[in-house]
């Protein structure tokens, strides 16, 4: 499962070569993404999805793919296509974001959660804050299941600002 901007080299049907256009804030089991796309460049945002049982709501989709189950939240409305081993998303000519959020369904069992339609429901009204404060500035605000709040705020070609709980996410001290 990912989302991307579609780069050089990209065609319709395969679903890889991604621009450079993106900014992601990891979180256990918490992607958020941003796609600050350039003025001129195509604004059309792609997503691969795996097959199984999805629920399409407007600016998410709910799924459950072997004992996982998913919640994608868009910031703008989409279109599925169903292609040959996936499932395309689609959403085009707008700058925007995804947020995904995956729990195991042993998991949701402990929360009271046994099917995708109660899923669906306790996700549904745990919607991702998506704001575009001016043409060239993009920000998500999200509480994840275990209650931390996470934000990613991005501009077209500039670096992006990640906090979990307030405190700035940095990888300055990382070693490889």
């Amino acid at each position: 499962m990912y989302f991307f901007h579609p780069g050089k080299g990209y065609k319709e049907g395969d679903p890889r070569h991604q621009s450079p256009y993106a900014e992601v804030l990891y979180h256990q089991n918490v992607i958020i993404s941003l796609y600050p796309v350039p003025e001129g460049d195509i604004h059309t945002i792609k997503g691969v999805l795996p097959k199984g049982n999805w629920q399409q709501q407007p600016n998410a989709l709910f799924g459950l793919v072997d004992h996982v189950y998913f919640a994608v939240f868009l910031s703008h409305s989409y279109t599925v296509e169903e292609r040959r081993g996936y499932l395309e998303v689609s959403f085009n000519d707008l700058s925007g974001g995804v947020t995904i959020e995956a729990v195991s369904a042993t998991k949701a069992v402990e929360m009271g959660i046994e099917t995708l339609d109660e899923f669906a429901i306790a996700m549904g009204s745990k919607a991702p804050e998506h704001l575009f404060l001016d043409e060239k500035t993009l920000q998500a605000n999200y509480n994840n299941l275990s209650g931390d709040q996470l934000q990613l705020i991005t501009r077209v070609n500039a670096a992006s600002k990640a906090t979990i709980n307030g405190s700035l996410v940095s990888f300055e001290k990382y070693k490889v």
